[in-house]
């Protein structure tokens, strides 16, 4: 029900998306021209010189239909062919054709590679390699289950594009990266995909197309993992990798081109993108749903900063945080400007700017930059008093020049003076750790205005102390039947002390009874008596209360 009601509200866009209009790129193979809507290309697993494209109508059941057109491949690797008045999604195959292999040289007998695309009017361009086949599983699987033909081919090729970093994959024609000098860009990215999937076969063992329909086969059921739902995908002798369409594709694209068989004089840092989003993907990155991003519509001062956080929904419910991965992009560089991980930064200009994260769906939050200055940071609670182990939520209050506040705590960046006092969460919230005093301090970054209070730790008789008695002591030091006439289950009882007299002498840890039976140090055994002796650290929280007063707090 999900997916349908996705591929439905994609389908005004099936006109634009996955094929290109006014007879582009790579057109003038062989086929024959008509009067009926056209289709031409190029198709690439390595550079083709022969085989049979064809074109067909998809049913409802995700199966090639009826028979649109064929058209032949010709010695570059074109094709083109009519498919009448057909408009529909088609379903192309490349059949019977020989390519050269990128890594090895030598002509290969391709198995089937496929495309798909969602409508069809005048002359259209559609690539088909390996990258489209891996689309054209994934819309016929999709159609399957349900989904409509249109929408499902339209957000299957704007997947795998968006996954590859491609901008089309129907449209962006590979280059052969072994057949001589080449620039780098989306075209060579396009084909060092390609050759990584030749290089990934040759380690298995295997043609670099049947590597092909296996990875196709796998980003059927929507997520790469070596799996076709539950089964293993079987490649040559083994089991398809699960790694073989992201990172692993990434290491072997560097293999390649750092190999005698890279003829493009292009090397690993012409492809620093694509290698870095190789490397950062998984598996499931391939099929999201949706993208949110936080925070939400927000309103700051000019030069301050929002980090900005990307979380991805995928079509089986499981959510990812894609930050690091995804494409950001602000509408309005004179309102705010936007980094590669999601960092906004206000500019000088009044006013609102869409802020979106690209990673196949799009995530939008609006940020608009106010027509005043940030002049102060207000850090609150002031001057907090804090048991040991207490944590206390920090709260930053912008101070703008027009006179007006804003709780900035999740814009902010916190740090504690004294970490071994209080530690400070990257949210705002403190944690006592040892007695002393510690400045909690939140400065926002794009401006470096900063603001603090003074926390100070105490040792807590309530929060620290009898729970220490009520642990270990009590069992025996309870009751009117307590050792020694001593009672360690309230504050009152503790202050009265037992037979031996006061057991606690403020100020003075040293020579306290209480002390010297937990350390065991003189008179006697040492406390708890049967049990193992208290950690020196608990002793010690004891001893610190003592010193301080042995205060009831």
């Amino acid at each position: 029900m999900r997916l349908a009601f996705v591929f439905a509200c994609l389908a005004a866009l099936c006109l634009l998306v996955a094929c290109g209009g006014g007879g582009g790129g790579g057109g003038g193979g062989s086929g024959p021209a008509g009067p009926g809507n056209q289709v031409s290309g190029s198709v690439l697993k390595g550079a083709f010189t022969s085989g049979t494209v064809t074109a067909f109508a998809i049913t409802a059941a995700g199966t090639a239909g009826a028979t649109l057109g064929t058209g032949a491949i010709s010695a570059t690797g074109t094709y083109s062919l009519d498919v009448g008045s057909h408009t529909g999604p088609l379903l192309l195959r490349a059949t019977n054709g020989t390519f050269r292999d990128e890594v090895t040289g030598s002509t290969a007998q391709t198995a089937a590679l496929s495309a798909v695309l969602p409508a069809t009017s005048g002359s259209n361009t559609c690539m088909i390699t390996p990258l489209t086949g891996f689309a054209a599983a994934l819309a016929l699987r999709q159609i399957s289950l349900g989904g409509a033909a249109s929408s499902a081919t339209a957000l299957a090729n704007q997947r795998v594009a968006g996954y590859y970093g491609i901008s089309s994959i129907t449209a962006t024609v590979p280059v052969d990266l072994s057949a001589g000098p080449a620039s780098a860009g989306a075209s060579a990215n396009h084909g060092a995909l390609l050759a990584g999937i030749s290089q990934q076969a040759f380690a298995l063992g295997v043609a670099s197309d049947v590597l092909a329909q296996a990875l196709a086969q796998d980003m059927a059921d929507g997520v790469f993992d070596g799996l076709d739902s539950a089964t293993p995908i079987v490649v040559g002798a083994g089991n398809l990798p699960p790694t073989t369409g992201f990172t692993a594709m990434g290491t072997a694209i560097g293999t390649f081109l750092a190999s005698g068989a890279n003829t493009s004089t292009l090397v690993s840092a012409d492809f620093t993108a694509l290698l870095t989003r190789l490397g950062a993907l998984v598996g499931q990155t391939l099929f999201i749903d949706q993208i949110a991003l936080s925070p939400g519509p927000l309103t700051v001062a000019m030069n301050m900063q929002v980090q900005y956080s990307a979380i991805a929904t995928f079509t089986d419910g499981t959510v990812q945080d894609v930050t690091s991965t995804a494409s950001w992009q602000s509408s309005d560089t004179n309102v705010a400007t936007v980094s590669s991980t999601g960092l906004a930064t206000a500019g000088t200009t009044a006013g609102p700017a869409n802020i979106t994260a690209t990673q196949v769906a799009t995530g939008l939050s609006v940020l608009t930059t106010g027509n005043f200055t940030l002049t102060s940071i207000t850090v609150t609670p002031a001057a907090p008093s804090l048991a040991l182990d207490q944590q206390q939520q920090f709260v930053a209050t912008a101070n703008y020049s027009n006179a007006t506040t804003a709780d900035i705590s999740t814009l902010v960046n916190w740090q504690s003076s004294a970490s071994g006092t209080l530690a400070m969460s990257a949210t705002g919230r403190g944690t006592a750790i040892a007695e002393g005093t510690a400045n909690a301090t939140a400065t926002e970054p794009g401006t470096g205005i900063a603001g603090s209070t003074t926390a100070t730790v105490f040792t807590s008789y309530a929060a620290n102390i009898q729970p220490i008695f009520n642990a270990s002591c009590t069992n025996c030091h309870s009751g009117t039947g307590a050792s020694g006439g001593l009672r360690l289950n309230t504050y009152a009882n503790l202050a009265a002390g037992g037979v031996s007299g006061a057991v606690v002498l403020t100020g003075n840890p040293n020579n306290s009874i209480l002390i010297l039976r937990l350390e065991g140090t003189s008179l006697g055994t040492r406390m708890p008596q049967n049990a193992a002796p208290l950690p020196q650290s608990t002793i010690n929280r004891i001893r610190d209360w003592i010193t301080a007063g042995a205060n009831n707090n």
